[in-house]
């Protein structure tokens, strides 16, 4: 066997290995790391060893506090309305697992002791962005931190994906699960056309694609996230969260409240990191700087 054929097995073998890994990694679901403590965990790693933020207080409500979070090993947090983690590369819900279908219902009992409706987690800020009223949303998952910034910045930036298995459920969709970010009080989460983050403006704006490799049936490409901090505060306030949001009729307990299949279908989303952005001001003063070390460093070298 000559070297020409050796080499080009050997080129048509890393082609092929190339391809495989690709295959395996557009099907394969995050691996995703969960923490009892999520409000350390999830500001941790959006903001944790950035010298521009220094956390003041963190907060987290869910319905379960270890399954409806985690860190993905490229740093970004996952929050879901559902126990997003245990979904087939399909990004349909894995009927093995004994933390889905029935069983996943048990975790809820939060909500709804004793067998009792009393849906503990409706949020009304984002009823109100999904344009329903509060009692509407269900099984919210927030996320609150309090921080202060470097001097100069201005601004935060960062991006999410929002992703949705309510899509595989129906044509005649009732789930419309909606996502905010709010920076100080005012949310900065919209999809490309300025509409808020919701199920029905996903899917009927065109965003949503296959989402098998996030685990889930549908999703939207990334996002990115701009929004200027009140300067007015000493102390500023992100809050993330995400909620299912039912638009049907049935509300009796016999009907979907605790129908099995409901802890089947959510939503998640994933994001982060958060970036801090300085002040034009800031900005000039760097470049001016930068540029003045590349004259220095040019008049030495002429020297």
């Amino acid at each position: 066997m000559n070297k020409r054929t050796i080499s080009s097995l050997i080129l048509g073998s890393a082609i092929a290995l190339a391809a495989s890994s690709a295959t395996a990694a557009a099907n394969t679901i995050p691996n995703i790391t969960m923490d009892w403590n999520p409000e350390v965990a999830l500001v941790n790693a959006l903001i944790g060893g950035n010298d521009d933020f220094t956390l003041v207080s963190a907060s987290y409500t869910g319905a379960h506090t270890l399954y409806l979070n985690g860190i993905l090993p490229d740093g970004r947090v996952t929050m879901s309305n559902g126990l997003a983690f245990h979904h087939t590369v399909a990004g349909k819900p894995n009927k093995t697992h004994p933390e889905n279908g029935t069983d996943a219902y048990k975790t809820y009992q939060t909500y709804y002791p004793n067998g009792v409706y009393e849906n503990r987690g409706k949020n009304a800020d984002l009823a109100d962005i999904a344009g329903v009223v509060d009692w509407r949303t269900f099984d919210t998952v927030l996320l609150t931190f309090t921080f202060t910034v470097a001097p100069g910045v201005t601004a935060i930036e960062t991006s999410f994906i929002f992703a949705t298995d309510e899509t595989a459920r129906s044509p005649n969709l009732h789930n419309n699960d909606v996502f905010a970010f709010w920076v100080d009080g005012k949310n900065a989460a919209f999809l490309e056309n300025g509409e808020a983050v919701t199920v029905y403006n996903a899917r009927d704006g065109g965003y949503l694609n296959d989402g098998s490799d996030y685990g889930y049936h549908s999703r939207t490409d990334e996002i990115k996230i701009r929004a200027d901090l009140d300067l007015t505060r000493t102390e500023h306030t992100i809050t993330i969260a995400i909620a299912d949001v039912f638009n049907g009729t049935d509300y009796s307990l016999a009907g979907w409240l605790i129908w099995p299949d409901a802890a089947w279908y959510d939503s998640g989303v994933f994001f982060g990191p958060i970036t801090a952005v300085p002040e034009p001001e800031t900005w000039a003063m760097l470049l001016a700087g930068l540029g003045l070390v590349g004259v220095t460093a040019k008049r030495r070298r002429q020297k």
